[in-house]
């Protein structure tokens, strides 16, 4: 009996793990931090959704700048970049790309340089905006512009204008970019009503400024 109580009184020996040594150690160590920079990351990003769109914040930041006017948000994305490199590096990943140029002939070489170039340009032909680098690879095959390369003229003698009255509407010719009167007018590129659907099919073609022009092709 006395045997029994001594055993059962006797201290519980806890193992202990041996101490991690060397590339044991060292892995440990880095999965550890990676776990905690992670996490640092996480709360960081959850932080600046939640001050951004969260509950507390009343959505004030978000609707200010979805209601902001055009020349508004431009003026603050300036502001922003000439105040923060990050703000500039940011800007750049979204609104810049590489562009190839015809470098100058040096020796027996034609070298090529690089520089940026805007990221979105405004078509010239069908007055979109469109990526500069789809337009590039994929442009003129998949015919990523549509538009009529010619100009709408007046058909006053149209059945579409039969109970028109220029005394009481005023000239036929003010209506030429009125999607109502569309068909009051014809594309001297395909003789179709102004409402036909863009006879031509090609890649985007960017404003021309000056001689120098990134070629993508």
């Amino acid at each position: 009996m006395s045997a029994n109580v001594a055993s059962a009184s006797a201290p519980i020996a806890i193992r202990s793990s041996p101490p991690l040594q060397g590339e044991d150690a060292d892995e440990h160590a880095s999965e550890v931090g990676s776990e905690e920079s992670s996490s640092r990351s996480c709360s960081c990003s959850e932080a600046s959704n939640a001050a951004l769109f969260g509950p507390t914040s009343t959505h004030t930041l978000e609707e200010a700048i979805t209601s902001a006017t055009l020349p508004r948000l431009r003026t603050v994305l300036l502001k922003m970049c000439r105040q923060d490199p990050v703000c500039v590096a940011l800007a750049s990943k979204e609104l810049l790309v590489e562009a190839k140029t015809r470098g100058r002939e040096g020796g027996d070489a034609i070298t090529a340089t690089k520089r940026h170039r805007k990221a979105y340009e405004m078509c010239s032909q069908c007055h979109v905006e469109y990526d500069v680098k789809e337009n590039a690879v994929r442009g003129k095959a998949h015919g990523l512009c549509k538009y009529h390369p010619g100009e709408k003229e007046l058909q006053s003698d149209a059945d579409f204008w039969g109970d028109y009255d220029e005394g009481c509407y005023g000239d036929m010719e003010s209506l030429i970019d009125e999607p109502d009167f569309a068909d009051g007018f014809v594309w001297t590129c395909c003789e179709m009503v102004g409402s036909a659907p863009p006879c031509r099919t090609t890649k985007h073609r960017p404003v021309e400024k000056g001689n120098k022009r990134a070629r993508w092709d």
